[in-house]
């Protein structure tokens, strides 16, 4: 991947400037999940070394919900701290039940590997499904692949997969997009 610094610190910038604003206003936790979330958008190796995790940690306390949900993350894979899977199950749910859709899609995941659950594909998909009506890109490429394949309960329904894939592709979701041009070239 390229590093395009311009866009990056754009971004970067726009996150800062809107945390400035919702601590304004008093929202505390926005103001500290936006701050982690601009500061993961530094060089991909620091971050691995060091993610902000602090700032998640103080903004998943408040109740933030994007913060538990990249909390989670860091449990999930031991960035940053000690590897947990339960720690970022819990993260998860918590984070699903204030309705963060990329939560509840990385609770399927769970679901799906049998990571800290008792396998249950049937869990997972239900998941997916109430994730992917909440927008969360990675459930909707997870149901595509179901219905291009035909597994797990769902219908093989290449249109279908093709109307989710391209819903995940709005978000910029990069399997998606790979998705679409392979789906294309068979045309």
């Amino acid at each position: 991947m390229a590093f395009v610094p311009g866009a990056i610190n754009n971004t970067r910038n726009e996150m800062m400037m809107e945390a400035l604003l919702q601590l304004q206003v008093g929202n505390i936790d926005s103001a500290l999940a936006l701050v982690a979330n601009a500061s993961s958008l530094f060089d991909s190796e620091m971050i691995s070394a060091n993610p902000p995790v602090t700032l998640f940690q103080r903004a998943a306390d408040a109740g933030g919900a994007d913060a538990m949900c990249n909390l989670g993350l860091c449990y999930y894979s031991g960035n940053g701290v000690e590897k947990d899977i339960h720690k970022a199950l819990t993260l998860w749910q918590r984070a699903s039940e204030s309705g963060d859709a990329d939560a509840m899609c990385n609770v399927g995941v769970c679901y799906e590997n049998g990571d800290g659950v008792e396998k249950d594909i049937n869990k997972a998909v239900t998941l997916y499904k109430r994730a992917a009506d909440g927008g969360s890109p990675n459930a909707l490429y997870n149901l595509a692949r179901r219905h291009s394949e035909g597994v797990d309960g769902l219908a093989k329904d290449l249109h279908q997969a093709h109307r989710l894939w391209l819903r995940a592709a709005d978000f910029g979701h990069a399997n998606s997009l790979a998705q679409l041009r392979n789906f294309l070239l068979k045309i």
